[in-house]
């Protein structure tokens, strides 16, 4: 049972409760086997407020940043420091290690290499990795000893890249644990992503998946809380008419929801690893005055350009007509926050320096000429912020007609450029279906499998000149 408490007060109340239900259900709780944990990671044990009152109910167990190790709940770890984070995650890698070394004695083929990666090694990973956020270090080291696992006695070593490939690609399946990670947060993403908590047509608040849940509420209203706070220290973020635009762009994302201790740094994370390729998206020109210069453009520019520029947002340098509903450039007589850096970005567009996106063009041109073209469009004349084209665009928002996005598409999507780019097989996409079904030994599939990639031992490989 967890207990949330603001002050020692609440304390003495909570216990009260217990002993009426202890009387009711003739039940004990045994509060020397409770655990207090201090969320802001303070000591408990140099607070005397804190320390008395535990100890005054017999709560002689406490944990905060001084503590060694974390606090477990549920297998998550509650840490308030890096050192007791990566206690936690050395333990795992060992245990990760040691499994494979088990494994590694059985005859398996590839394929059963893999699947039993998939779903005996890493399984008690994935139920980690579901909330907690782990450094770039340990995700190469247990790349490492995944490459290991699967490429044992094996000269030359396929690279786990190729693995991670799905099997029609010439891959095994293998599941990349960094994009994994970022494909668990789907569970939280693609509700928070359903509406807008704010305006007039706001029925986020009452739409089911918000509605029957504890926690996505108040996930959704810390976004919120964090966004409105920003408006003191940044001009750049707030106001935003449609929180989910700061999941989509990041110079609209506050910077405390951007650290790795940030409820929303596993979110952000996995929106980023979703190609951005928002050419074909539609939107009004309000919504275009909401973004970020750096979210409007087609390609990065070289050299790149100057913080102060891309972080600004859009409606600091243009304008809608309100006869046309049409976008405009800022004239040199009319109010600028930023007049030189405003000056300087439509400069650079005028002479081509930059290329704005697609979606950002397609505001300037009047209705009348959007039919023509090679790329006809059906303008967006609507007034209201709406961040639905772009979030549809990445697959995340769910609609009448279609499904949420699995983990299988979000790997998928993620593994798009690498597919591609790794490896080209001479086998189509039925064939290496066929050759994993065909009725050979484990030892004739990895020979023949290694042969497909290249990877067969010779003499131009051994002994090169």
């Amino acid at each position: 049972m967890v207990c949330l408490l603001h002050d020692p007060n609440d304390l003495n109340v909570l216990h009260s409760h217990l002993e009426v239900y202890s009387r009711a259900s003739n039940a004990q709780i045994n509060f020397h086997k409770t655990l207090a944990v201090s969320l802001s990671g303070t000591c408990i044990s140099s607070s005397a407020t804190w320390r008395s009152s535990l100890i005054a109910h017999r709560i002689t167990h406490w944990h905060d940043r001084s503590s060694t190790l974390p606090a477990t709940y549920l297998g998550y770890p509650l840490y308030s420091s890096i050192s007791q984070r990566n206690e936690h995650l050395s333990p795992l890698l060992g245990q990760i290690k040691t499994a494979c070394q088990l494994h590694s004695q059985r005859l398996l083929s590839v394929r059963g290499r893999a699947t039993v990666l998939n779903t005996l090694v890493l399984s008690k990973l994935w139920h980690v990795l579901r909330l907690t956020y782990v450094p770039s270090s340990f995700i190469s080291k247990l790349k490492e000893i995944m490459s290991s696992f699967l490429t044992f006695r094996m000269f030359p070593k396929i690279s786990l890249s190729t693995m991670c490939l799905p099997r029609s690609s010439g891959g095994l399946g293998v599941l990349d644990p960094g994009i994994q990670q970022h494909a668990l947060q789907l569970r939280w993403l693609i509700p928070l992503l359903s509406g807008a908590p704010i305006g007039p047509p706001a029925t986020f608040w009452t739409s089911p998946m918000i509605c029957n849940s504890v926690v996505l509420p108040r996930l959704a209203d810390c976004l919120l809380h964090h966004l409105q706070s920003n408006t003191t220290s940044s001009v750049f973020t707030w106001p935003l008419a449609d929180y989910r635009l700061s999941f989509v762009f990041r110079d609209l994302r506050p910077p405390y929801v951007c650290s790795s201790s940030s409820l929303f740094h596993l979110f952000f994370q996995a929106i980023d690893r979703l190609p951005h390729n928002f050419h074909s998206v539609i939107v009004n020109a309000n919504t275009c005055l909401q973004l970020p210069i750096s979210g409007v453009l087609r390609a990065p520019p070289v050299p790149p350009l100057r913080h102060s520029i891309s972080q600004l947002r859009l409606s600091l340098v243009y304008l809608v007509n309100p006869t046309t509903n049409r976008l405009r450039a800022r004239t040199n007589s009319e109010p600028q926050v930023h007049p030189y850096l405003t000056r300087r970005f439509l400069r650079m567009v005028r002479h081509n320096s930059i290329l704005l996106s697609p979606f950002l063009v397609r505001p300037f041109i009047p209705a009348c000429y959007a039919h023509l073209g090679p790329n006809p469009f059906k303008p967006d004349l609507t007034h209201g912020i709406d961040a639905a084209p772009f979030i549809s665009d990445l697959g995340l928002l769910v609609g009448a007609s279609s499904s949420p996005m699995s983990s299988k598409q979000f790997r998928s999507l993620c593994l798009q450029d690498l597919t591609s780019s790794i490896y080209t097989s001479p086998l189509t996409a039925l064939a290496r279906k066929k050759f994993w079904v065909y009725p050979v030994s484990h030892a004739c599939h990895n020979v023949w499998y290694r042969l497909l990639h290249r990877k067969i031992p010779h003499r131009s490989l051994t002994f090169p000149l």
